[in-house]
């Protein structure tokens, strides 16, 4: 297996420490698309956080489960929807929404265009698209179709911290533009 899965478990798991203790500034949620659905599986509800490494052992072990018995497609379209209409239904300071896919879109006849207009229909919010791929060809064409700044590809771990703050000065820059 080419290791997409354990990867997107890294990144969930890379996340959910970051925001460790900072429930009282920052508040998400994490959902989980397949071709089961674009909400197929809450990982994370608003305002409980998982708190220790049992609970955020938990989360990864639900998604094994989830791929282990998901319907083939794929959702991240209406996952991109869902997010854009999840994050903006309480007051915020700042809205993020996060897409990670593994990039195997073109075999669903998904473009970088169609995710870049998901990302980008409400300007009240951030939307980023992170690819888990390795397939660098085609991660390569949806980023270069998305809006510039929103589409990042992460073959490795080692990647992350680099890509999630290149997000953060991306959306920086665009406050000050504004």
């Amino acid at each position: 297996l080419d290791q997409r899965m354990t990867r997107i478990q890294e990144l969930v798991l890379f996340l959910l420490e970051a925001f460790e203790g900072l429930s009282q500034r920052y508040d998400f949620c994490m959902i989980g698309h397949s071709g089961s659905g674009a909400e197929a599986e809450r990982l994370v509800e608003w305002g409980q956080p998982p708190n220790t490494p049992e609970q955020r052992l938990h989360v990864v072990e639900r998604m094994a489960a989830h791929a282990q018995f998901a319907a083939p497609g794929d959702r991240t379209l209406a996952a991109a929807e869902v997010g854009l209409r999840e994050v903006v239904k309480a007051a915020a300071d700042e809205y993020f929404v996060f897409l990670v896919s593994d990039a195997d879109l073109r075999r669903y006849g998904i473009t970088g265009e169609q995710v870049s207009k998901r990302l980008t229909a409400d300007r009240r919010v951030n939307g980023y698209v992170i690819l888990i791929s390795n397939n660098t060809g085609e991660a390569d064409e949806i980023t270069a179709a998305v809006a510039p700044g929103r589409a990042h590809t992460c073959a490795d771990r080692s990647s992350l911290a680099t890509t999630f703050k290149t997000i953060f000065t991306h959306a920086l820059r665009v406050a000050e533009a504004m």
